[in-house]
């Protein structure tokens, strides 16, 4: 197994574009975020979903802060199999 640690500063390398791009061939994706917004996750929810669909597992570590997290995108997310959601 390759494990590949990125940090993504979103200036030189924007990180849709990185999870996209990483999450290709991905088995595994970890992502970890400030918060969740619904048009982030409407940008990200084809290449996560297709992680899972092929059997990949999705975990993502959030700031626990009912303000600043989308409770739309929770509910899709805790929908998705193989999909696990931490806060802190």
């Amino acid at each position: 197994m390759n494990l590949r640690v990125d940090y993504i500063d979103n200036f030189e390398t924007k990180a849709l574009d990185a999870i996209r791009d990483l999450s290709a061939d991905a088995a595994h994706v970890d992502i970890a975020v400030a918060f969740l917004s619904y048009r982030g996750w409407i940008e990200l929810k084809p290449s996560l979903t297709t992680v899972v669909a092929r059997g990949g597992r999705l975990r993502i570590i959030v700031r626990r802060d009912v303000r600043q997290n989308s409770a739309e995108t929770i509910e899709e997310l805790f929908r998705l199999p193989q999909t696990q959601i931490d806060s802190d």
